[in-house]
């Protein structure tokens, strides 16, 4: 279970992946039905100040759902950035297997231009359906980062990547390798 929101909301979200007796349990509520949290979320995985104060583009790397604290930042950034901006790639297996689509949709239709969104499907899809089929490694991120003309290397620019440990090697090592520094690429394993 993840728990997100971005600053300004009044309540918290939670996405949950059905996975167990916890998860099948949290399925079967309804609107209404409490939910009690031992405390609110914490961690380090927080926009640094460069990314709110838009002084670059941000980049937001996801895998599965990893994409849950992505999401909330990209909410925070396009609602208190200035017009700088942010690019979400999503690596995902299929179609099925893709969260808050609809969501996501509609963030890039409100923020034509400055939002982005590339999903990335492991097992099929095609450029004609938006997406790019295969995974996501090196030489796939610095061909979607020149298209979306991001230099992760140039001052102000700093990454984010939520998603299973060997997911976010491959993409810190990826970064490093297009020139991000060590301390614009923010790492949450998820």
């Amino acid at each position: 279970m993840a728990f997100y929101s971005h600053s300004r909301a009044s309540f918290y979200r939670i996405s949950v992946r059905r996975q167990g007796l916890a998860s099948a349990a949290l399925h079967q509520m309804v609107v209404g039905d409490v939910l009690m949290a031992a405390g609110a979320p914490m961690g380090e995985f927080v926009l640094h100040p460069d990314s709110r104060s838009g002084r670059g583009p941000t980049v937001l790397i996801a895998a599965g759902v990893g994409v849950t604290p992505v999401l909330s930042m990209a909410h925070e950034l396009l609602a208190t950035q200035n017009e700088e901006r942010v690019v979400l790639i999503h690596a995902v297996r299929d179609e099925a297997h893709l969260v808050f689509k609809q969501e996501l949709k509609k963030m890039q239709e409100d923020h034509f231009g400055r939002f982005h969104v590339v999903l990335v499907f492991s097992r099929g899809g095609s450029m004609e359906d938006g997406v790019i089929a295969g995974r996501l490694d090196a030489e796939m991120l610095k061909t979607i980062l020149g298209n979306a003309t991001v230099r992760v290397g140039d001052e102000g620019v700093h990454s984010y990547v939520c998603g299973p440990a060997g997911f976010m090697g491959a993409m810190s090592a990826a970064l490093e390798g297009l020139g991000a520094p060590e301390g614009a690429i923010h790492l949450e394993t998820f």
